[in-house]
């Protein structure tokens, strides 16, 4: 019989080691501050225009009314060149928002529903971060790196900015991503399949992620999966493109009810994707790469600088993740250096790059594993130098210098804290009031942040005299 005396049992093998556990404590902190910021926020970006068709899809109808003169499409109706997700996804927060108003009374009921909207976005943000965590658990990253990284990539990268601003670059982003995740080495079938279903909600979500999903589908079919070629890897293809049908034909009936063309990919009337020619085009990506207001470089040092510094480790322990990120980087770079008008409209930094993001972050546990001395030290700094860069994209609203106080999507945002600080009786008072609605304000970060409880902070202590 064995022995069960501890001498016997110190001399037994230890079992192995079970999974690092997620780092809930990040995770749950990471979340509450950008709820925290999302509160603070007094603009409202360029949701406007999703928020009406938001509000339209709750009548049962893509007809969307609002005071969007100056964006009419060639059909005279107002246009949208985001897909229809963001608005989908919206639908549950604007219905809790009116059911707020009706309740308390205080402000208008749009502002509400605009104050909710902005309590999903760093839900989305979470939402990735915590699937990124995931897949480091399966590399076997301890916890407190985990924590580590999870810290790093919410407030060093662009996840930071864009967990307080309505728009289509996180869906995009938790989609596509999502479609590389839910894949396992020599899975297919079903998995294929709900692979083509999110690249399909990501292509709703912006449709110019279209010229992502090719390379991202094989790189899932061929690598991720390990399909062998040539049957298995084709019937992999069909499968993850059934998967993305039901997105194609949601994308074309939509087109068809609000501009009565399925093909029609219509923006407002600044063409700014109308094609440019080459010589444009190659001026065009040295701006999209290094410009100081909307570059990738810039605004991207730590991904960037975790990726490029792991390489030769994910070329050895994940060749199809070390191929597809610059294939990915390059075919957005492609399309977008094509714009007659490629700046980012009204965005924090570089965009149409939040998507590469979580893929770069997969390179975190390579970092941790592998990079000594000064390797450690250059991804070090990228992380000291992007925390403050991507802080002061949290502290503006940069739609604010290009808007008109009329519009919904900004004007009823001041006026909601405006009623606000009446109901808790205070002074709004001049000339914060002319300053947060001007159209010119170009928003100087440390002068007029754009965090409203710091203004009611102000206006607490000018009333107590401190």
């Amino acid at each position: 019989m064995p022995s069960n005396t501890p001498a016997a049992m110190a001399r037994m093998k230890p079992l192995p080691d079970s999974p690092p556990r997620l780092p809930w404590t990040a995770l749950l902190g990471v979340l509450v501050l950008q709820l925290f910021t999302a509160s603070g926020r007094i603009g409202n970006a360029d949701s406007g225009l999703m928020l009406a068709l938001t509000r339209s899809l709750i009548q049962g109808t893509v007809s969307v009314e609002g005071d969007f003169d100056t964006l009419i499409g060639v059909d005279g109706k107002p246009v949208c060149h985001y897909g229809i997700l963001t608005s989908v996804l919206w639908i549950l927060p604007v219905l809790l928002g009116r059911a707020l108003a009706a309740a308390t009374g205080i402000a208008a009921v749009e502002n509400w529903e605009e104050l909710c909207v902005g309590f999903s976005v760093p839900l989305l943000a979470s939402s990735l971060l915590l699937l990124l965590c995931v897949e480091w658990r399966r590399t076997g990253l301890p916890t407190r790196h985990a924590s580590v990284g999870v810290l790093i990539f919410a407030f060093a990268t662009l996840l930071f900015p864009y967990s307080k601003r309505e728009g289509s670059d996180l869906p995009m982003a938790l989609a596509l991503f999502s479609a590389w995740c839910v894949v396992r080495p020599g899975q297919g079938g079903a998995r294929l399949a709900l692979s083509g279903f999110l690249m399909g909600l990501a292509f709703l979500a912006r449709p110019p992620a279209a010229v992502l999903i090719p390379p991202l589908t094989l790189a899932i079919v061929l690598g991720r999966s390990g399909l062998a070629i040539p049957l298995p890897a084709v019937r992999g293809l069909v499968t993850v493109i059934a998967g993305f049908l039901p997105a194609a034909a949601v994308h074309f009936i939509y087109n068809q009810a609000r501009y009565g063309s399925p093909w029609t990919v219509q923006y407002v009337n600044l063409e700014p994707y109308r094609i440019l020619p080459l010589d444009h085009w190659f001026s065009n990506a040295a701006s999209v790469l290094a410009d100081p207001v909307h570059g990738l470089i810039p605004y991207a040092l730590v991904p960037l600088a975790a990726f490029t510094l792991a390489f030769p480790t994910l070329r050895r322990s994940q060749p199809t993740l070390a191929r597809l990120i610059p294939i990915l980087a390059f075919c957005q770079l492609f399309l977008v250096s094509g714009y007659s008008f490629w700046g980012g409209s009204v965005g924090f930094g570089s965009r149409f790059f939040v998507f590469l993001t979580p893929f770069a972050a997969l390179a975190w546990p390579a970092c941790v594993h592998t990079l000594h001395g000064k390797r450690r030290t250059l991804l070090a700094v990228a992380v000291a130098l992007s925390i403050p860069i991507h802080l002061a994209g949290v502290l503006v609203d940069p739609l604010l210098p290009h808007v008109r106080t009329e519009y919904d999507h900004t004007h009823t945002a001041v006026n909601f804290y405006r009623e606000l600080a009446r109901f808790a009786g205070l002074k709004w008072g001049q000339p914060s009031e002319a300053v947060l609605t001007s159209p010119n304000f170009h928003h100087p970060p440390l002068q007029y942040p754009d965090l409203w409880w710091l203004h009611a902070l102000k206006m607490v202590m000018d009333r107590s005299g401190k």
